[in-house]
């Protein structure tokens, strides 16, 4: 049946990519996941991970397609030794919470906070921080910090994470910080200063709980908007740019609000994987495109890849293009900013 079902894919998508291809002169590829935790069957084991791990839900269930409780399901198939904590609000369905802990997460709930703060940044701050300190309690060392509607299908990911920080130690004199943070290229804008992703982080259970145990943001919803430039959009601090310059500044860096150390610091406290390498799904949106951010023409919203990464990691380039700052926001970049 699986093979007929393939076949029928296999068929359909040839006969209308192709003509999509005609049409829009560009080319067209697709990526089909199983939704459901039973389709997926674990890879050969061949790690040696000793680290006690944890990965951290946060945020409302995702309903649709049972989306939560499936990642859940499927977490505890392929790393069954790893914790699965869901950190969610008190009004949850109890339903919901009752078969989540049946298939093996620990739940958390908290009150959500009276200001949800710009793009819910107090949502977030407070949900991850109350399910990192459960992750801390029994005794997590690593964990991976993700979505209740996010999911990510990649196995051996702990070792492989791990490997990194060990591959690229953190050797940077601020005594604050342990390891280096692993970070998604998904949100994790190349022009935004310190603009971090907030979505999906790999790291030592210490740095990350310092790096989300940031005050509340005490500004209301609605503040802040993106038709200004990509200085003052981030020298407004709005959610992912609000916590990693919190948290370097915590740490002790002094911040220059400059691509060439907004770069300096992705070099020297973190690392960028692919999210084609964690193989990342987010089922919102315009999901139908695989990578709907990608584009062919330079943009101010271009993601920091794991090239871009490794590339400023060994001190490259000699220059930075500080006059994109004063582009508006999610704009293209004129080849003039980029030579």
């Amino acid at each position: 049946m699986e093979k007929l079902k393939n076949k029928c894919i296999r068929y359909i998508s040839k006969k209308v990519f192709f003509l999509f291809e005609k049409v829009a002169k560009r080319y067209v590829t697709i990526i089909l996941r199983p939704k459901y935790a039973v389709s997926v069957s674990p890879l050969l084991n061949f790690s040696n991970e000793e680290n006690k791990t944890a990965i951290l839900l946060q945020g409302p269930f995702f309903t649709v397609d049972n989306f939560t409780i499936e990642t859940i399901k499927l977490y505890k198939k392929l790393f069954p030794t790893t914790q699965v904590i869901v950190s969610t609000w008190k009004e949850e369905s109890p339903l919901l919470l009752q078969i989540a802990e049946k298939e093996g997460a620990i739940v958390v709930q908290s009150e959500k906070p009276k200001n949800r703060g710009p793009r819910n940044i107090n949502m977030q701050i407070v949900s991850t921080y109350e399910g990192l300190k459960i992750a801390k309690k029994n005794d997590a060392d690593y964990v991976i910090k993700s979505r209740t509607d996010q999911r990510f299908y990649s196995t051996e990911i702990f070792p492989f994470l791990s490997t990194l920080t060990k591959t690229f130690p953190y050797i940077g004199k601020f005594h604050k910080q342990k390891e280096r943070i692993v970070l998604c290229s998904h949100e994790t804008l190349k022009y935004r200063l310190y603009g971090a992703t907030d979505q999906f982080q790999f790291g030592n259970i210490d740095d990350l709980l310092f790096y989300w145990g940031a005050s509340l943001d005490e500004r209301l919803p609605g503040v802040g908007n993106t038709d200004i430039t990509v200085r003052d959009y981030a020298k407004s601090k709005l959610a992912e740019t609000y916590l990693e310059s919190n948290y370097l500044e915590r740490i002790g860096r002094q911040l220059n609000w400059t691509i060439k150390d907004s770069w300096n610091a992705y070099a020297e406290h973190f690392i960028v994987v692919d999210k084609r390498t964690i193989d990342l799904y987010w089922p919102k949106y315009d999901h139908y495109r695989e990578d709907r951010l990608t584009s062919y023409q330079a943009s101010t919203t271009d993601y920091l890849t794991f090239k871009d990464w490794f590339l400023l990691y060994n001190n490259f380039p000699n220059s930075c293009p500080e006059n994109i700052l004063d582009l508006p926001f999610s704009s293209e970049i004129p080849e003039a900013h980029v030579r």
